[in-house]
């Protein structure tokens, strides 16, 4: 329920939260399938948000707080209808 959003970097993840962040050696695929169907997404590469704390979707890019992470082209339309809703 604190996780914000995962960065995946080659064959490591980091765990963002509110106050911390988490490095641990696993793939964004794998992660992904652990975490509970519905709460996440994946918007790019390297990137899966927590569908509750995105705060704004504008073209390209997702804000959750004061980040902005970037949509992949290969997930934009996914992204766009999922947020559509």
């Amino acid at each position: 329920s604190e996780i914000l959003y995962i960065e995946g970097q080659k064959e490591y993840i980091t765990i963002h939260t509110n106050d911390r962040k988490f490095t641990k050696m696993q793939s964004l695929k794998s992660i992904l399938e652990e975490l509970p169907k519905g709460d996440f997404t994946r918007i790019h590469k390297s990137f899966i948000v927590a569908i509750e704390k995105v705060n704004a979707f504008y073209g390209n890019t997702i804000e959750i707080g004061a980040v902005t992470l970037p949509i992949g082209r290969s997930f934009k339309s996914d992204v766009q209808q999922y947020f559509s809703r």
